[in-house]
């Protein structure tokens, strides 16, 4: 048996091994301060899942090999405003486009500005204010790019 090290993008992510077909080979790690989890494997072909924020990233299929899970993600601007003007030290919270909450949440600045470093899906926002809840519309995020988003209201 040896050890092979999967890189990737953040600590406490679930790292999963599965045989090239799909079956779950029951073995699970969670990826250290540095983002990567290691297994002690024999001679076989693997593929490895990590869980983020909802979501499911594969691994090509590796064997005797470091393997690094890609994640593109890009970054969106969520812009609160009120009749056009910035809305300061509201809360955004983040879901996924069918409405689930992914546990992320920020206080807007003081040009109504918070950012989110998020995966390339689609996305909702809500903003309380003051007991009403403001959303977004579905939210596309392109890897590598600020994506703004506006949340306005009257």
């Amino acid at each position: 048996m040896s050890f092979w090290q999967i890189n990737v993008i953040d600590s406490g992510l679930n790292v999963n091994l599965f045989t090239p077909e799909g079956s779950h080979l029951g073995k699970t790690q969670l990826t250290n301060g540095s983002g990567q989890a290691a297994f002690a494997l024999p001679d076989k072909d693997y593929r490895v899942r990590a869980d983020y924020l909802g979501y499911q990233f594969w691994s090509d299929e590796f064997r005797f090999q470091n393997m690094t899970i890609g994640i593109q993600r890009g970054s969106a601007q969520v812009i609160a405003s009120k009749a056009g003007r910035p809305m300061a030290g509201l809360k955004v919270y983040v879901f996924n486009e069918a409405g689930a909450y992914l546990g992320l949440n920020a206080v807007t600045d003081t040009e109504g500005k918070v950012e989110f470093l998020l995966p390339n899906r689609s996305y909702k926002f809500r903003v309380d204010e003051r007991g009403a809840q403001h959303w977004s519309g579905k939210a596309a995020i392109t890897e590598g790019q600020v994506n703004p988003i506006a949340v306005d209201w009257d």
